[in-house]
């Protein structure tokens, strides 16, 4: 499951970056070779689209490996600013690379020695004056891609496309699961850490779970102080149980990274969850910053429940909507053999007029903590 899905998402954005690339290459040299700024001698429209294809080509997979694999962690905490500068630094050193290989490739093939004036030249047969015009439009598109790339990563990618495509505009009824998640002691841990390092731990802790959560479908709709709201679609919550599992391998994720933790902070983070699931309104509101938010009672319960961890001393608390749910998918949902699930009985929750049943789920061969 973990390399299916993180491969899947992966090659996602591979394709949609390599298209952008490769397409917006192919027109800029269909516009360059309308314009009349080529010279005689110079590569046909044919053979130049093919040059375009293949440089947009190289130039997307370079994007996609450096934001995927090279400067995703390192460059986490650096300003926007800065980030599409360096990734726009790195494209066109990229792209000089690639010219230069070409090049070489020539000489090889031609049997002539390599040397600086004789790749001015190869340039100049290549391209000509039309060859700076591209490099200009090289530039503007790689900051624009890579603007897109870090408002979608601030956004996240569903709530970005989303805003361009205006799927909220008009508020519409979906069916989600939900889970609240927050930090035990988190008052204590604040106090102890001060309100610079509280927030270093708190941006660590929530960066260390969000591979886990994205690697089961799992999307953040919120952080609210140490509190972090994640919802699922139907599909991948109910059919595939990845909700449910999300929050074991969250605990699993933050054990493996407990000596990083006690190093830093001198304390293992400890955090508890609820789940519950229904039809919520989502939709766009306000005007000067707008946000796509999501309403009714599945949000409002799923907060109670979550205040009722502690009172039960359970970490993780479901509904008796989502037993049901996962109960009514396929077999392999989730292994129930692995499961030990409690009813904690029919509970008051604050701000409800009718008690609802809710349920302990722990895992069997839990570890000692």
């Amino acid at each position: 499951m973990r390399v299916g899905i993180t491969l899947r998402k992966n090659l996602g954005t591979l394709v949609i970056v390599v298209s952008i690339w490769v397409l917006t290459n192919m027109f800029i040299s269909w516009v360059i070779w309308e314009s009349g700024t080529d010279t005689p001698g110079q590569p046909t429209l044919g053979r130049r689209l093919l040059y375009a294809a293949l440089s947009g080509l190289a130039i997307g997979m370079f994007n996609t490996f450096v934001e995927l694999f090279v400067l995703r962690r390192q460059l986490r905490r650096w300003p926007t600013v800065l980030i599409i500068a360096i990734r726009t630094t790195l494209l066109l050193f990229f792209v000089a690379a690639v010219s230069v290989s070409a090049y070489g490739i020539y000489t090889l093939a031609k049997g002539v020695p390599f040397h600086v004036q004789g790749l001015s030249q190869f340039m100049d047969t290549e391209y000509g004056e039309s060859g700076i015009i591209a490099a200009g439009f090289t530039i503007l598109v790689s900051l624009i891609t890579n603007f897109v790339w870090q408002i979608s990563r601030t956004l996240s990618p569903e709530r970005f496309y989303s805003y361009i495509t205006g799927r909220y505009h008009r508020p519409r009824e979906v069916f989600r699961v939900v889970m609240f998640l927050d930090i035990k002691s988190s008052t204590a841990i604040a106090e102890r850490l001060g309100n610079i390092r509280y927030h270093e731990f708190l941006n660590e802790f929530f960066y260390d779970l969000d591979e886990v959560i994205a690697r089961h479908e799992g999307e953040i709709y919120q952080y609210v102080g140490d509190e972090v709201i994640i919802v699922w679609k139907k599909e991948y919550a109910r059919y595939k149980g990845y909700a449910v599992r999300s929050f074991f391998r969250c605990r699993q994720r933050i054990r493996a990274l407990a000596a990083k933790y006690e190093r830093k902070y001198g304390f293992v983070p400890e955090f508890r969850a609820s789940l519950h699931c229904g039809n919520v309104v989502v939709g766009e509101v306000g005007d000067t910053k707008k946000e796509i938010v999501f309403h009714g009672d599945v949000i409002n319960t799923g907060s109670r429940i979550l205040d009722q961890c502690k009172p039960v001393g359970a970490d993780f608390l479901l509904t008796r909507e989502v037993l049901e749910s996962l109960r009514r998918a396929r077999r392999d949902a989730l292994n129930w053999e692995k499961y030990h699930i409690e009813s904690q009985g029919h509970l008051k929750l604050r701000g409800k007029e009718a008690e609802l049943e809710v349920f302990s789920v722990e895992e069997k061969d839990r570890p000692a903590a």
